[in-house]
């Protein structure tokens, strides 16, 4: 017995496989776009923090140390 084609099936098929391809190139390019923006996020915070750490003036450890023990002490 010979197989009955059913040309209509296919074709709801491709267009069914066409839309999900859409969709995926979609997703793919937006995850894409979300990547990139998280990144620049991150640099942005990265770079305002060391801007910000450098114009705070630090204390080394043994300044802290000795701050400490003359408050425990005086």
């Amino acid at each position: 017995m010979q197989p009955e084609a059913h040309p209509e099936g296919l074709l709801e098929g491709a267009d069914v496989t066409r839309e999900i391809l859409r969709l995926d190139r979609y997703e793919r390019r937006a995850f894409a776009r979300r990547s990139g923006a998280l990144r620049e996020f991150d640099r942005a915070a990265w770079d305002d923090l060391r801007t910000r750490k450098s114009a705070v003036p630090t204390a080394t450890s043994a300044e802290i140390g000795f701050v400490r023990r003359g408050a425990e002490n005086g």
